[in-house]
């Protein structure tokens, strides 16, 4: 998959921004450290290369020949080698020319490709590098914009940013390289995609010498790299509108709420009205005149209906986008095991000099149980390092029994490790950003995980039913929730996969603070209410060591009750002296965790005491 990206007016435009600029604030994105992650998996997929001009005899560049060299005419700067590396700290070229697997080769820059396709690259991952690439350059070949009126720049870049690398900019010279002017000063990022970049350079005709150049820097950190390919400089076609993406879900929406997010599988019960939105774009050199979308719906292959958008965008510039909805008004009737697919193709008045790349599509499952937004398989393992709860949001249309939660445990987690799922109701997100959420008490049993057949690794899922702690729970119609996965760290350390990527905010991680992720955890809610149920009777009234101790900001514990009783928090210091309480109500049985600050106490040891009804138990903890 690749997505368009459009520079006009000198500002670079992400296609998704048209409909985010409308949403309310969001938590902040987790960006996650090579110690946090796994070795990455790169997704296979193809490449289609966009008919983008009509004329294309200034440059054309695909990086398909043999070796690392550069092809002839494009250049790059040398830049210093790790001194514990296979060249001790010499000098190597910023950029040199790979494919996929090469990227990878040091685990974790997996540049989504096809096989035996090669590009430009700079790897500050692979040996010989952690390299220094504060600036790391590669300089196209010099052309001649004499007799060219309306050229602009195409290229694919992949840039992800990964483990903090910094931004990428393109400049222009036209005095041989004594001066350079900004075209783009900071590229789009994005983790999953491959994304094409279109440039127009009118201003730039009848010059006899145009330069340019693309920089990237690793911002002094070890990073990921950046990748180039497929840079074509020629004139624009007149006329040419993309559907550059599709998700299911209607993206005009002015805030958060039910009907926004695509998953992959849906009960049965839930599946409503399917609504689309499509990322549209002018690739073309002249405006488009009402253009707009239409979507064919499918179930399992067979054609159901054509449906139009209500949206016509009266006048679409050139080299800009719009997101643009079709609400069908269908609800699939295909039961469970169907494939629905919807398509959308692209249309206006003024016509398309290229219709190969007038058609994107989005589909889901209708299950009988099964609620996921994942794709299936695990690309990574996730773990912030400490107790955290990781997850996704789900919206209800219908009331519906649920059984529990089914997670992935991934290799590296501690055999043995106890933990357990959580539900909670979704209000939104406040001024902040952060989520409103509200503990329904919907627990599941707690699960000690079996590292000899439990296991997920890359490219599998190994699903691990966690039934709620007293038995099938009904979720309500209107309401969205949010299902997580609750690990406690330490000895109870759980590395979680994920599979697949979010555009909105719909996978949150609390690590001491909630924001949301790109990737998606592979956890999921399971609507079958025969999920078993251990007898609770066994169950008794525990309070956990709190995670992380010695504790500076923020720290969390777990208790679990056997039944429903009121709860208070005590914190003494060494003295007795009552330095805290917390009254957290009644709870409902089952597991919980205290997410506690202890910024404003001063370094030292303390005692926590919990108490749940005529339950007391006291643990000790240490401040620094």
């Amino acid at each position: 998959m690749k997505k368009i990206y459009m520079l006009a007016c000198g500002v670079l435009v992400a296609a998704t921004s048209v409909a985010q600029s409308a949403q309310q604030n969001f938590p902040p994105l987790k960006q996650f450290t090579k110690d946090q992650m796994t070795p990455l998996i790169a997704p296979r997929g193809e490449i289609n290369l966009n008919e983008l001009f009509r004329v294309v005899d200034i440059l054309n560049e695909d990086f398909q020949q043999d070796g690392v060299a550069l092809p002839e005419g494009w250049t790059t700067n040398e830049v210093a080698t790790n001194p514990d590396g296979s060249m001790a700290g010499a000098n190597t070229p910023a950029f040199e020319l790979g494919d996929a697997d090469d990227a990878n080769n040091g685990g974790y820059w997996p540049v989504p490709d096809i096989p035996g396709n090669r590009f430009a690259g700079a790897n500050d991952d692979d040996d010989p590098c952690d390299c220094v690439m504060l600036e790391a350059w590669i300089q196209m070949p010099e052309l001649d914009f004499t007799d060219v009126s309306n050229a602009a720049l195409s290229m694919d870049i992949f840039h992800d940013q990964g483990f903090g690398g910094g931004d990428a900019i393109l400049e222009i010279s036209t005095d041989m390289g004594d001066s350079w002017g900004v075209l783009i000063d900071a590229m789009n990022v994005d983790e999953s995609v491959w994304q094409t970049i279109i440039v127009p350079l009118y201003d730039y005709s009848g010059e006899s010498s145009v330069m340019l150049k693309i920089t990237w820097t690793d911002n002094d950190v070890w990073a990921s790299g950046f990748a180039l390919d497929n840079v074509i400089v020629g004139e624009l076609a007149d006329y040419n509108l993309a559907a550059a993406k599709v998700l299911i879900g209607d993206w005009s929406l002015p805030e958060v709420q039910a009907g926004l997010w695509d998953y992959s599988m849906i009960p049965d019960e839930q599946v409503g009205e399917l609504t689309a939105t499509c990322v549209v774009n002018n690739n073309g050199f002249l405006d488009q005149v009402n253009a707009t979308i239409s979507g064919e719906v499918f179930e399992d292959g067979s054609s159901v209906g054509t449906f139009n958008s209500a949206y016509v965008n009266e006048n679409l510039l050139s080299l800009t986008g719009d997101t643009m909805v079709v609400a069908t008004g269908y609800t699939p009737v295909g039961g469970v095991g169907t494939e629905v697919m919807i398509t959308v193709t692209t249309s206006s008045d003024s016509g398309d000099d290229d219709n190969s790349n007038d058609m994107a599509s989005a589909s889901y499952e209708i299950t009988d149980d099964i609620y996921a937004r994942d794709a299936g398989g695990a690309q990574a393992f996730i773990d912030p390092g400490s107790a955290y709860e990781f997850g996704n949001l789900f919206e209800f249309n219908e009331d519906q029994a649920c059984g529990g939660l089914s997670v992935c445990a991934g290799g590296g987690s501690e055999d043995g490790a106890v933990f357990f799922g959580r539900v909670y109701e979704f209000e939104g997100f406040d001024e902040n950003g952060d989520p409103m959420l509200n503990d329904i008490g919907y627990d599941t049993q707690e699960h000690v995980y079996n590292a000899g057949t439990e296991v997920t690794n890359v490219g599998d899922g190994v699903w691990i039913d966690l039934p709620f702690f007293e038995g099938a729970q009904t979720l309500e119609g209107g309401v969205t929730y949010l299902a997580v996965i609750v690990t406690l760290g330490g000895v109870d350390n759980i590395r979680t996969p994920v599979s697949g990527n979010n555009v909105w905010p719909a996978s949150l991680l609390f690590d001491g603070e909630w924001g949301w992720t790109l990737s998606i955890p592979m956890v999921r809610l399971n609507m079958d209410a025969s999920i078993n149920v251990e007898d609770n009777a066994t169950v008794e009234f525990a309070v956990e060591q709190n995670m992380p101790n010695p504790a500076s900001d923020v720290t969390r514990f777990n208790y679990t009750l056997p039944t429903a009783a009121h709860v208070t928090l005590t914190i003494t210091d060494i003295t007795g002296k009552v330095v805290m309480t917390e009254d957290y109500g009644t709870q409902a049985a089952g597991n919980r965790v205290v997410q506690l600050s202890v910024a404003a106490l001063n370094a030292g040891i303390y005692n926590y005491t919990l108490t749940a009804g005529n339950d007391t138990m006291t643990k000790q903890m240490i401040v620094k």
